[in-house]
């Protein structure tokens, strides 16, 4: 959900600096497609607890556009809206570069939507397993999450149960990024939560 509010004049850039930053970080998500990394810039209001994508089309008509995040959750409410509007595959990074007053701006990096995707439907819960340092994940976001923060530089195998009661398994290499792969195909694996599946995308538009 996006909200429209009024910004006290404290929190907010000069018009010029303002128009200068989007213009500089406004991406279409076609422009974004044909690149490996994506990156865009945000504006944190932390008193209020909202933010602001410059650019990517998340901005609003009129750059009115400010979505809310809880205390120290911004990195998952960014991620999640990028994902939700398909324009990342994941987050990769958010840095702080600079600081006026209350208001922070933030340059997220993050690995590229694919378009080209094959799906694979699982059953949850599913097991990462990895030498005894496994973990068990009820959705997608969390088999997304767990493999792309607690297994990078790894292979591990992705386990579920069919109804039949035989355990299917998906061989998955994470990258240094974060960046989730076939270990065979080296397809770049993209995690989406449509009915319980996983969708494989294929290299096309991923790091």
């Amino acid at each position: 959900m996006t909200h429209s509010i009024t910004v006290p004049a404290s929190h907010t850039k000069p018009f010029s600096e303002q128009a200068s930053l989007q213009a500089t970080s406004r991406l279409s998500k076609d422009d974004i497609q044909q690149q490996k990394r994506g990156e865009v810039t945000i504006i944190v209001l932390t008193e209020m607890n909202f933010f602001h994508f410059c650019g990517l089309g998340l901005e609003g008509v009129a750059n009115e556009a400010w979505y809310p995040y809880s205390q120290g959750l911004l990195f998952e409410a960014v991620e999640r809206f990028l994902v939700a509007e398909k324009v990342a595959q994941n987050v990769v990074s958010i840095d702080q570069p600079r600081r006026n007053g209350a208001s922070i701006d933030y340059r997220v990096r993050f690995n590229v939507f694919s378009t080209d995707k094959k799906r694979v439907s699982v059953s949850f819960p599913v097991v990462i397993k990895h030498f005894g340092n496994d973990t068990q994940c009820l959705s997608v976001d969390e088999l997304t999450r767990a493999l792309s923060l607690n297994y990078r530089n790894k292979h591990v195998s992705v386990m579920w149960s069919l109804p039949s009661g035989i355990t299917s398994t998906v061989y998955v290499s994470v990258e240094a990024d974060g960046d989730i792969r076939d270990s065979y195909t080296h397809h770049a694996l993209w995690f989406v939560m449509e009915g319980g599946c996983i969708e494989l995308a294929t290299n096309k538009g991923a790091v």
